[in-house]
């Protein structure tokens, strides 16, 4: 034993076999304590105890040298991923993916050839299990197959996304020949079969790749495996239609047909001397006609008249049919649905600059907000984009309620609604002192100027409002004047509005308001002067509803009709525990995992937003509650729990509101640390802008705003005189510290 202890002789096969035995047995006791430490993250004594086990197996114990003859420094790779698990979220068993890898390294390099070849081609293996690789790929290759037998079997092509033409020939029937009763024979027409890309309309055959959400949501409309009509519903459509307008004295024929995912274009082309006036002045008839809501466009950019048909059976697009489309783009560019092709529509924000969004109750305004924003957070981080939220409702935009992204909580009430825009204001005018200062014009020439100068980039900024009726009945003056004033100027510093109303008349949607607002969207409305108010054009009393909207942007002349993504509040409900756990694990430092487990668990109770606003009911209850959650997961006493609490709702947000006799002024809770070493820099310098503070302290833009409101307050500072022309310092700092300690 004792040559065995100093020089570890493996000249026995007996005793290779016992440290093999043994080895193993430690592998196992090494794999299950990293699968107890990966349940519970964080869970030190499991780490440290895993971790020691290796450093003794592989330096300490004679008897575990063949072991090492084999495996050499690769059996601490165990060791090293327990170590990472307190700061990523990682599966447990991806950690025989790298030791796989470098014992084939390994093996190869000590001259054995072939153990090191089974070890490479083992390596990913566990990751392809673990991320169910296999299947997808199996899955996608039996669809193929039965795509081609179903393509074999069947002799008409799929309707996956088909237009049809029509020759002007014997194919082609015309009003004349519909009328006398006389039909020919259906004759295949050629078929141009366009592949869109998803999301993919599903054919007959093959499943729908959607699935209905589990838990109990509004319900979505119907969907149909095939929403696209057949072919002996389009012949009925023709004909009824064209039978239809030669009643009225209007021959011509239908030269092609679209068929989308909702509805089905047929191309008209009327006959010499036709006007193509009295062929839009009978949308009515063909709505009785046909028993649905037609509607007519003309001309289309090829000179036909587009006559739109509702398909029988709609197709419904998911969110999750959007996120391949996230990638693409700018930051600010986001789909929001599908056109009448089935083809995912990007809306530019950036080109907009601001939206007016007009529908009546239930056409669909708060989904596409919600579906807006839910594209802006899962392309940008807080780093890159701040919303101010508006809503009066207090039920739509409120979800939102705790989002990283938020420069405040959620605007319920009017006096708050009328603060966040001074607020913006405000913003928008230090911005332009800023971008002065430098020689930039625009929010993108600034931020690639600040990473030369080291300054702090500018985030874009989104402003959405869910009801402007609200505000203009109660408070009309404030909320033209900072709408207007933001809808002018806020373009170039990156500050962009998004305002919905169910109520599109002229007293709530206001010509000053209207004509700084060039992209406008309209859902289905009550009547056709509402109508006019939205896009000075008719069309939008004739859509489907549930998303169905018409999109008017200022480099077309004409808007596109684009059927809205359904977003659930699952959707909305997942990325906001997502962003919040982020946001918490990182300001708490806590594992990951556990902070996801607190954050879901006081979601279920009904007492998150407790975390991020005072201002609700029965706040020190929910606050309570909370205290107990942190304190169970955490591993905390109740006094840490509520310390850490309190510290996370005083700065959560970068602006809160505070009551006033005034009345709806913007104030931080508390002044900020260094309000008086801002104050000595301006004294110095003589005069107060918030880019000299950002130099001279080191500090980032949202801190330094704050700082140079609450000096403006305090009547430290002048009020801002213009966009280029710094504040003036009213008092010195003595006077500022017997105000602040009287």
């Amino acid at each position: 034993f004792e040559s065995l202890t100093l020089r570890f002789p493996l000249y026995n096969t007996p005793l290779k076999i016992i440290g093999l035995l043994v080895g193993i047995l430690l592998w196992g006791a090494l794999y299950l304590l990293t699968v107890r430490s990966s349940a519970d993250r964080g869970n030190r004594p499991f780490i440290l105890a895993g971790v020691l086990l290796a450093l003794v197996a592989y330096f300490l114990s004679p008897v575990l040298k063949p072991m090492r003859d084999i495996f050499g420094p690769t059996i601490l790779v165990p060791a090293v991923w327990m170590l990472l698990l307190p700061f990523r979220p990682l599966p447990e068993y991806y950690w025989t993916s790298p030791f796989l890898l470098l014992l084939g390294l390994y093996s190869i390099l000590s001259g054995r050839t072939i153990l090191g070849i089974l070890s490479l081609l083992l390596s990913p293996v566990p990751l392809i299990v673990g991320t169910g690789l296999h299947r997808k790929v199996a899955s996608l290759l039996r669809r193929e197959t039965e795509a081609k037998v179903e393509e074999a079997e069947s002799p008409t092509p799929s309707r996956t996304e088909r237009t049809e033409e029509v020759p002007a020939s014997s194919e082609t029937l015309t009003a004349v020949e519909s009328s006398g009763g006389r039909e020919r024979p259906a004759v295949e027409s050629p078929v141009e079969v366009e592949d869109i890309g998803p999301p993919v309309v599903a054919t007959p055959t093959l499943p729908t790749k959607e699935e209905r959400p589990k838990e109990k949501e509004p319900e979505p409309p119907q969907r149909g495996e095939d929403s696209a009509p057949t072919d002996e519903e389009v012949e009925r459509t023709k004909r009824a239609i064209l039978s239809k307008l030669a009643e009225f004295g209007i021959r011509g024929e239908i030269v092609k047909v679209s068929r989308g995912p909702v509805l089905t274009l047929y191309e008209f082309v009327p006959a010499p001397g036709v006007k193509v006036s009295s062929v839009v002045s009978r949308e009515d008839d063909l709505h009785v006609s046909l028993g649905k809501p037609v509607r007519i466009v003309a001309p289309l950019p090829n000179g036909h008249i587009g006559i739109e048909v509702p398909n029988d059976r709609r197709k419904v697009f998911t969110f999750k049919d959007a996120e391949p489309y996230l990638k693409l783009g700018g930051p600010v560019d986001v789909p929001i649905g599908v056109d009448v092709s089935g083809k995912p529509y990007v809306f530019n924000l950036h080109k907009a600059p601001h939206v007016l969004i007009g529908g009546a109750t239930g056409s669909g305004k708060s989904v596409l907000l919600t579906t807006l924003i839910l594209g802006l957070i899962k392309k940008n981080t807080p780093e890159t984009l701040r919303l101010v939220l508006i809503d009066p409702k207090m039920v739509e935009l409120s979800a939102f309620e705790g989002l990283p992204h938020l420069l405040l909580p959620v605007a319920k009430m009017v006096p708050q609604a009328v603060s966040a825009l001074r607020l913006v204001v405000n913003m928008m005018t230090e911005r332009y002192a800023l971008m002065s200062s430098i020689g930039t014009k625009d929010i993108e020439s600034y931020n690639g100027k600040a990473k030369r100068l080291k300054l702090e980039p500018m985030p874009y900024v989104v402003v959405v409002v869910d009801e402007l009726a609200d505000l203009m009945m109660l408070s009309p003056k404030e909320t033209v004047e900072s709408i207007q004033r933001l809808a002018q100027l806020a373009r170039a510093v990156g500050i962009h509005m998004v305002v919905a109303t169910q109520r599109p008349s002229v007293d709530v949607v206001k010509p000053v308001i209207k004509a700084n607002f060039p992209t406008r969207i309209a859902l289905k409305v009550a009547s056709r002067f509402d109508s006019r108010t939205i896009l000075d054009r008719d069309g939008a009393e004739r859509l489907l509803g549930k998303g169905d909207m018409l999109v008017l942007t200022p480099d077309r002349p004409d808007p596109v009709r684009v059927h809205g993504y359904y977003t659930s509040p699952k959707d909305v409900r997942q990325a906001l525990i997502s962003w919040i756990t982020y946001r918490l694990s990182r300001e708490w430092r806590t594992p990951y995992v556990l902070t996801e487990r607190f954050v879901r668990q006081a979601s279920e109770d009904g007492v998150l937003s407790a975390l991020f606003r005072s201002d609700e009911p029965a706040h020190e209850q929910r606050m309570g509650r909370l205290k107990e959650l942190f304190s169970k997961i955490f591993n905390r006493d109740e006094e840490e729990a509520g310390r850490v609490l309190k510290e996370t709702l005083e700065g959560y947000y970068p602006y809160s509101y505070e009551e006033e006799e005034g009345g709806g002024e913007v104030n931080l809770r508390k002044l900020d640390p260094l309000i008086l070493k801002a104050a000595e820099v301006f004294v110095q310098e003589g005069y107060a802008s918030t880019s000299l503070l950002q130099r001279r302290l080191e500090i980032g833009y949202p801190r330094a705003a704050k700082i140079v409101d609450q000096l403006e307050r305090l009547g430290f500072l002048s009020k801002a005189e213009g966009k280029s022309r710094p504040r003036k310092v009213m008092m010195s700092v003595d006077e500022l510290r017997r105000i602040i300690k009287p």
